[in-house]
């Protein structure tokens, strides 16, 4: 099974990586309420979601989060998961992200 990693760019905590390896993982500003905690005051509490897809990469869903989330530079409209692609770039509230294979 393909592993992918999301590395902070930039806002939270740079330079820290994260492993996906459940099917659903939260990401949001408050430890203890989302999977990935990175600490941004302009994340909200559980901000947004990734979920692995049939074809064994994640998407990501927007969880009504009041900064929103943005894919390559594009708002996400609520209520949709949007597949992702190694290096592609997500934007939430300051936090910059980067979603990568690792390894194969």
């Amino acid at each position: 099974m393909q592993h992918y990693v999301l590395s902070v760019e930039e806002g939270g905590q740079p330079g820290q990586s994260y492993l996906l390896q459940q099917d659903v993982v939260t990401i949001g500003r408050v430890t203890g309420r989302a999977d990935i905690a990175l600490g941004d005051r302009t994340l909200s509490p559980v901000h947004a979601r990734f979920i692995r897809l049939g074809t064994g990469t994640y998407g990501i869903e927007d969880l009504r989060s009041a900064n929103g989330t943005f894919l390559n530079g594009q708002a996400l409209p609520l209520g949709a998961i949007y597949p992702l692609q190694d290096g592609d770039r997500l934007a939430l509230g300051d936090a910059v992200l980067i979603f990568r294979k690792q390894g194969e």
